[in-house]
């Protein structure tokens, strides 16, 4: 799937960064040129992507970093799901993606897009206006409310029940229903 390539080549990133910038954890006796890091290049091979894939291109936007975004964008047209931390090596952060990574079927089919701000000094739009301490996950709705907001990675399935609840989600899945008729 291109997002779980996508969503490794942003952890791969984030595990270079992380060796680069906190070069006191290297053993001293070990230099830092003969701990060769795998590049997104070597570990993902390249695949081409066959037309029946083609259609899925929604979950190919289905993660994206919170930084040159904001909310403004996805009013009325997604639901904004924010994951934030303090850090891309955060435990709680690693987890609640892994989450999410697992199960994109469910988040797709309710219009969902993952937001990421794992950069404090950024301050990004959407850090300066739910004002994040920690980790913390923000479910939103289509026109910007908070639907549900956690200090706690959640489930696929948590997420998905909090949108099943909104009476415009409720609305689409009827109105879908008769237009599938």
């Amino acid at each position: 799937m291109k997002i779980f390539k996508k969503c490794a080549e942003i952890g791969a990133f984030a595990l270079v960064a992380t060796q680069v910038a906190a070069p006191d954890t290297v053993n001293a006796q070990t230099p830092v040129a003969q701990t060769p890091v795998p590049t997104a290049e070597q570990s993902t091979p390249v695949q081409h992507t066959p037309p029946e894939q083609e259609a899925d291109a929604d979950e190919a936007d289905l993660i994206r970093p919170a930084v040159g975004t904001s909310l403004g964008e996805w009013r009325w047209t997604r639901r904004p799901v924010v994951v934030f931390a303090d850090s891309p090596n955060d435990p709680q952060y690693i987890q609640q993606m892994e989450n999410i990574t697992e199960q994109l079927e469910p988040l797709v089919d309710r219009d969902v897009i993952v937001i990421t701000d794992t950069d404090p000094a950024a301050r990004s739009s959407f850090r300066q206006s739910l004002r994040p301490r920690g980790f913390m996950m923000v479910v939103m709705g289509k026109d910007g409310t908070i639907i549900r907001r956690k200090p706690v990675p959640l489930s696929v399935g948590e997420i998905s029940r909090s949108i099943n609840k909104l009476p415009l989600y409720q609305r689409e899945v009827r109105e879908n229903r008769t237009t599938e008729d």
